[in-house]
């Protein structure tokens, strides 16, 4: 759903809610988003959100996704979003889990 989500703002709504499962399973829909999404140099859909997202499930579950697209010669730094900071896309997403834990109690 996430790769082909046609609404406006669907992406971002899949992205928030796979960061908040925080399943191992979940940081693949990620990847394949950004393998697909990340080299469309003219396509600013949700690379960000979904950066940001695999980076929050990174330092969740303790693992390394997110490093070959933010490597030098990864694909992060060759997209659209090669200016935005990806600690930022990761402090985004974090905030905007934090504020759903609050209205609905945290993710089990």
């Amino acid at each position: 759903m996430l790769l082909e989500s046609e609404l406006p703002y669907a992406g971002q709504g899949y992205c928030l809610v796979l960061a908040r499962f925080g399943q191992p399973e979940d940081a693949e829909f990620f990847v394949l988003y950004l393998d697909r999404y990340l080299p469309q140099r003219l396509c600013y859909y949700d690379q960000d959100w979904a950066l940001g997202g695999l980076l929050h499930l990174d330092a969740k579950l303790g693992t390394n996704h997110a490093g070959r697209f933010l490597a030098a010669d990864g694909l992060w730094h060759r997209s659209a979003f090669a200016g935005t900071d990806p600690a930022e896309c990761r402090r985004f997403m974090d905030e905007r889990i934090q504020l759903a834990d609050q209205a609905m109690g945290p993710h089990k």
